[in-house]
């Protein structure tokens, strides 16, 4: 890949990503999201937190696994209704 290639590339991502994100200021107060798609966006940040922290959780050296084997998932659990009640 050329130098000219990759300063194209990054300029490209850079407009796609400014765009993608500007696209709901754009619209200014006159766009509103339907209630339906409001109540849904709620679950989003929980949504992303389970997909990034699942994995490892989840993970063995050999597979994925839910086993009593697996002390990390075990663990995990063992301390989500300390942290659920607010105590942390």
């Amino acid at each position: 890949m050329s130098a000219f290639q990759t300063w194209l590339a990054i300029l490209g991502m850079g407009v796609v990503t400014a765009l993608t994100r500007a696209f709901f200021l754009m619209g200014g107060e006159r766009m509103v999201l339907p209630p339906r798609i409001q109540r849904v966006l709620r679950y989003a940040p929980a949504a992303a937190l389970s997909a990034v922290i699942m994995p490892d959780l989840l993970e063995t050296p050999a597979v994925l696994s839910i086993a009593l084997g697996n002390h990390t998932l075990w663990a995990s659990l063992a301390g989500l209704p300390i942290t659920s009640s607010g105590a942390a």
